[in-house]
């Protein structure tokens, strides 16, 4: 398994909307739920450590997965990514 990082604003709309979807995928899917899933907002100091144009900005294990206005089937992919590895 590997750590899911998910770069957000804090007044952002996509990012609210993919902190609700992640909340969802780990209601439907137990193993889920074991994986580490951290969020880090645009004015944190640690942002600077990734590399991205967009948020809701996903890494799993620091690589770049997805940016952008997320839908379910691009979490529960993500998710499973993270898990698998």
């Amino acid at each position: 398994m590997k750590q899911l990082v998910v770069l957000c604003g804090r007044h952002c709309g996509y990012c609210k909307k993919a902190r609700f979807l992640i909340k969802r995928a780990l209601e439907k899917e137990a193993k889920f739920r074991a994986l580490d899933i951290r969020f880090v907002y645009e004015d944190e100091e640690e942002v600077k450590k990734y590399t991205h144009k967009l948020v809701p900005a996903f890494f799993c294990g620091g690589e770049l997965k997805f940016e952008g206005n997320p839908i379910m089937q691009t979490v529960i992919s993500i998710l499973n990514d993270c898990y698998e590895q």
